[in-house]
């Protein structure tokens, strides 16, 4: 493992259990489910539908983990975020500002 603050999720099995019997919050922007857990874990999914280039959607993964590593406490869930047509990868803090509100939601 890693020198992380957090692990990733990336078994199908484990995305779609969170999928079936996990919670909801969500904004014009992002889409959360989760489910509680331990320890916190992330999955991030941007589809190609939405973001044709694979640098878009790169740096868009690159800027949500950044954005998660800069929280000072993270809940206890197994968190899979979702990202919109509608997210703008130039408008970093704005968008740091929404997913942090969305997550104070996650209890």
């Amino acid at each position: 493992m890693k020198n992380r603050k957090f692990e990733s999720i990336s078994k199908k099995d484990e995305i779609s259990k969170i999928f079936s019997k996990g919670r909801v919050v969500s904004d014009s922007i992002y889409l959360l489910k989760y489910l509680p857990n331990k320890k916190f874990r992330l999955g991030l999914s941007v589809a190609k539908k939405n973001f044709k280039h694979s640098i878009v959607r790169n740096k868009i993964r690159r800027q949500l983990r950044n954005i998660f590593y800069s929280f000072k406490s993270l809940p206890n869930v197994d968190l899979f975020v979702v990202v919109k047509n509608t997210y703008k990868p130039t408008e970093y803090h704005a968008m740091t500002k929404k997913l942090e509100t969305l997550c104070k939601k996650i209890k």
